[in-house]
């Protein structure tokens, strides 16, 4: 499904769970002090909008289809990563704050290795 309206977390938590191919479209642009979790088998999610909410983005499960450039989609909190996909069609540059505390991939349609560059601190 798609959201194209803005969300303002409003303190909250936007989950993401469950399976299936699905994939998740949110455009609108996500506010406020709440956060978001990643946490779909086999199901992706597009975050496409000028996020600038607060409590960070955690990937836990499944894939996210960023977009290239100054990529906004996790907002401005720490992104933490405990495995799943980030997948890109080109290059981009994500200035969050990290924790890497599982494997995850990077991956790009068609041939070639995506070129991500971390402009933020990170915990490894």
């Amino acid at each position: 499904f798609s959201v194209i309206q803005p969300v303002d977390l409003q303190g909250n938590t936007l989950t993401l769970a469950g399976s299936g191919a699905g994939t998740v479209s949110i455009s609108g642009q996500v506010s406020g002090t709440g956060s978001m979790i990643m946490n779909k088998t086999g199901g992706a999610v597009t975050l496409s909008g000028a996020n600038n909410y607060s409590g960070g983005f955690t990937l836990s499960n499944g894939r996210v289809d960023g977009v290239t450039g100054n990529y906004a989609g996790f907002g401005n909190g720490t992104l933490t990563i405990n495995g799943g996909n980030m997948h890109f069609s080109g290059s981009a540059t994500i200035a969050n704050d990290m924790i890497w505390n599982g494997s995850f991939q990077f991956s790009r349609p068609g041939t070639g290795t995506p070129t991500v560059t971390f402009n933020g601190n990170a915990v490894l």
